[in-house]
């Protein structure tokens, strides 16, 4: 397998903190409770830490090996073929890569498919924010770390209950802020009730082949893909999931844990403790 390092996500804010109209900032890592801390808060606002003055800082941190299992959906939803670059969003991956995964998964071999993921990012690097480490989500924080609230994710909706006591819920901006500047897709048909992007996808997803979907649910003979969003496309998203998890063994998990080795050293100083604590340096 060809090296390749993987850059940024251009569409995940790195080094930003979703904020609103209270002194309420949420740093944002992926699968890390950023979508509940943004609708429950009114965070509709994306702000780098070098333009945060006052705010109060808090931030999730996850178990590595439950993060990344969580991604693994997330994102094969969103890989593609790095000549198809044309559908925004989503990631791009070399065609051998995306091949091998579609055939482990035609073949119904998930643990294979899975070691095989983890074998991509321990030589490639993350190619997606979903699975990204923590810790690249904190390093333009570093100088700031120790104003940071850290709590572990599993005691987010305690947290979150806490915190609406003095910051009041609202529903949040569709149309998110970043830099000050209104993030506007309506170019894209976003932004009509939702019904443009849906009939965009479906069609990207029905004629593209191949789709990030397929693979993910791999083209049968005589059986048509069902429709983004409907409740066979959900039922089958969830059974994915269910099969990559079991698949999972005790050796999966030590590699996965080595992989994160960096996010398991700091997530080991939040973990288990409830409410908040502070963390002062990520080494």
């Amino acid at each position: 397998m060809a090296q390749r390092n993987y850059q940024r996500p251009p569409f995940h804010p790195y080094g930003y903190a979703a904020t609103g109209a209270t002194d309420l900032a949420f740093i944002r890592i992926s699968k890390n409770a950023s979508s509940s801390f943004v609708k429950s808060f009114s965070l509709g606002n994306w702000t780098h830490v070098s333009d945060l003055t006052e705010q109060k800082i808090y931030c999730a941190l996850r178990d590595p090996v439950a993060r990344f299992m969580s991604s693994i959906v997330e994102t094969m939803m969103r890989a593609r073929l790095h000549q198809d670059s044309r559908y925004f969003g989503d990631i791009v991956i070399d065609p051998a890569i995306y091949f091998e995964m579609q055939r482990l998964l035609n073949e119904e071999r998930f643990a294979a498919f899975l070691d095989y993921v983890i074998q991509v990012i321990d030589l490639n690097g993350p190619f997606d924010a979903h699975h990204e480490r923590q810790v690249r989500f904190l390093e333009d924080f570093a100088p700031r770390l120790s104003d940071i609230a850290f709590f572990d994710v599993v005691h987010a909706d305690g947290v979150i209950h806490a915190l609406l006591e003095r910051y009041p819920g609202v529903k949040v901006d569709a149309n998110r802020l970043r830099d000050g500047k209104r993030m506007v897709m309506q170019a894209r048909g976003i932004r009509t009730a939702g019904r443009k992007l849906q009939t965009f996808v479906t069609e990207r997803f029905l004629t593209d082949q191949p789709s990030p979907r397929h693979l993910i649910m791999p083209q049968r003979p005589g059986r048509r893909q069902p429709r983004f969003r409907s409740a066979e496309f959900n039922d089958r998203i969830v059974a994915f999931g269910d099969a990559v998890r079991s698949a999972v063994t005790s050796e999966t998990r030590a590699r996965i844990a080595a992989l994160y080795a960096e996010d398991h050293d700091i997530y080991a100083r939040v973990a288990g403790k409830t409410g908040f604590t502070q963390l002062t340096a990520l080494s």
